[in-house]
């Protein structure tokens, strides 16, 4: 069984790890994939080959081959489609607008969207550099509704971070003032 690891059959960097099953009288396996064929020896029934160099070949969809020999000098090839995806998604905050303030109207129910390339994928909200939630990305938008009560007044930063299904990541970040508290007549 080959089975290349990271994120299925998504690779969104230059190199990935091969892990095949084997036959303990296996002698080799070479994987192959844009050209890379490195060997690798069986070892308590796996192969583990890290850092299978990929960076030449083009994003999209590959092929990846694997050719198991044993020790009679018999071969079986064994293929497996994978994706190289290294594109980032995009990713932007539209509401609220830049310089916006929130209340104590608002700051229970504070509504942030935005714009997001990866329909399906995982937006997650940061306030102030911690995580405070997760939506989804969905026809190119996003949108949470946030409960910031418990943050203090002033200045607050919130990012949107969008995650594509190889692990590629983008942020938007947006700062606004919190004021809660009502002018002194």
């Amino acid at each position: 069984r080959l089975d290349p690891r990271r994120g299925g059959n998504l690779f969104s960097a230059g190199a990935c790890r091969v892990r095949a099953t084997c036959p303990e009288e296996a002698r080799g396996l070479v994987p192959s994939v844009g050209g890379e064929k490195p060997t690798a020896t069986c070892l308590s029934g796996l192969f583990n080959i890290s850092g299978l160099d990929i960076s030449s070949i083009a994003d999209g969809s590959h092929s990846m081959s694997a050719v198991l020999t044993d020790v009679a000098g018999n071969s079986q090839t064994a293929n497996r489609g994978i994706v190289k995806d290294t594109v980032v998604p995009t990713v932007a905050i539209v509401t609220p607008a830049p310089g916006s303030y929130m209340n104590a109207n608002n700051e229970s129910a504070f509504s942030l969207a935005g714009t997001c390339s990866d329909s399906g994928s995982p937006v997650d909200i940061f306030v102030e550099g911690s995580f405070h939630s997760s939506t989804t990305c969905l026809a190119g938008t996003f949108s949470t509704v946030l409960n910031l009560v418990p943050i203090i007044d002033g200045p607050l930063t919130l990012m949107a971070q969008a995650v594509d299904s190889a692990g590629n990541t983008n942020s938007a970040s947006r700062t606004i003032t919190k004021d809660t508290v009502p002018p002194v007549a």
